[in-house]
């Protein structure tokens, strides 16, 4: 086995009840049980297990109805990291085993997962290998060669293109009291560049099963994702899944008619998140 290592966010690996050391952990679900539901899109409801992946390429803040300015759910990956830890494939590997149960679905997610793709591909070999159904979750701006090994092994390629709505605006920055930086300066050049989206999905219409999916929150959202599907095969439209945007039950109540709309509009599907619904918004569920 390689010595390989991934570096995880704080929630890592999740949620599960065993170490590899075979300490008890406390699952934040709240249930006796290792394990949690997939909540999004076409695989919702599937049993599943979570390996969260630290780092992120984008820096994606919403405004809301309201427009009041949101980092995204996971902002502890990418514009306010904290608490990442390293780990070897191996003992990621083993930790999932331990916690299987009748579970054969792992979710593999971020942050951007595909920035690690070098070590992402001999732990894709091991839980393919395995009969471990993989679904990565990827926000499309990545594509190298092992993203291309890696793409065949998955059971589904969940791409999670990023609207203008997500530009971190000085408006916006200004609001939640952020600095510019860098990595927020490059946000809008990089969710322009279709070239790793097009290749993503031109593998993976080849290989797998794959969706993509929208964060919505306003009817120029529909514009935005039409426009984009304009660089794509044109049966990508088929495989196009729309989800309010929101952080709460609450504040996905406010868009759900919307992407209702929107979905019924053009024949797209309509994603909940089914775990917020059980959990509320909290990690490592």
């Amino acid at each position: 086995m390689t010595n390989t290592t991934l570096t995880l966010a704080r929630d890592g690996i999740f949620p599960i009840t065993k170490s590899i050391d075979d300490n008890l952990v406390t699952p934040v679900s709240g249930l006796a049980i290792a394990g949690t539901i997939q909540g999004e899109g076409i695989w919702a409801g599937t049993p599943s297990l979570f390996v969260r992946l630290q780092g992120c390429n984008l820096r994606c803040i919403w405004s809301d109805n309201v427009s009041k300015a949101h980092t995204c759910d996971t902002a502890y990956t990418s514009i306010f990291p904290s608490d990442a830890k390293c780990m070897s494939i191996d003992n990621v590997y083993k930790t999932l085993e331990i916690n299987r149960g009748k579970i054969n679905h792992v979710v593999i997610t971020g942050g951007e997962p595909l920035l690690q793709s070098s070590a992402l591909l001999p732990l894709v070999d091991m839980l393919h290998s395995n009969n471990w159904r993989i679904t990565i979750e990827t926000n499309g701006t990545i594509w190298n060669e092992q993203v291309a090994h890696i793409i065949p092994k998955l059971a589904l390629l969940s791409i999670s293109p990023k609207l203008p709505s997500s530009i971190p605006t000085s408006e916006k920055l200004d609001q939640l009291g952020i600095e510019s930086t860098d990595a927020i300066r490059k946000h809008c050049s990089i969710i322009s560049n279709y070239a790793p989206l097009q290749n993503l999905v031109v593998s993976a219409a080849a290989t797998t099963q794959y969706q993509l999916k929208f964060v919505v929150a306003s009817s120029s959202d529909e514009i935005d994702i039409k426009r984009i599907l304009r660089e794509l095969p044109s049966d990508c439209e088929h495989h196009v899944v729309v989800m309010p945007m929101g952080t709460d039950a609450h504040e996905m109540r406010n868009n759900a008619l919307a992407a209702t709309e929107m979905a019924i509009r053009n024949g797209w599907r309509y994603s909940p998140r089914l775990h917020i619904d059980i959990f509320g918004n909290k990690e490592g569920v």
